[in-house]
């Protein structure tokens, strides 16, 4: 018999997840506002942390007060990365084509980007 692996399905990478869809429909030449929206709306009011930055309630490890949901992870990568890709999210898309793509690859890919 396998041992039963425990999944744990965050807050944080549902909110990684909008964010690649939103480049994606970006790179398609999609309307990826409705992605960029669902990001911020997910903002905690208070704070505008997003929501890898917060532990959901099935922190992946630990129990008591620095475990609490909706309280910060204490890491400062995913304020980092969170919040630019959110950023660079909104460039791509008042840029009307994903930012920071290196036009071969666009171009292997036949992107519409391929030679802007």
């Amino acid at each position: 018999m396998h041992a039963r692996i425990r999944t744990v399905v965050t807050l944080g990478s549902a909110a990684a997840l909008v964010m690649a869809l939103g480049f994606g429909a970006s790179a398609a030449g999609s309307d990826a506002q409705n992605y960029l929206d669902t990001i911020a709306r997910s903002a905690d009011n208070a704070s505008w942390l997003l929501p890898e930055q917060v532990w959901d309630h099935q922190p992946p490890a630990g129990t008591g007060p620095d475990f609490q949901p909706g309280e910060p992870t204490f890491s400062a990568t995913p304020l980092a990365w969170t919040h630019a890709q959110f950023i660079r999210l909104a460039w791509s898309i008042d840029n009307g084509a994903p930012v920071e793509t290196p036009q071969p690859v666009a171009c292997r890919y036949s992107s519409p980007i391929c030679g802007r």
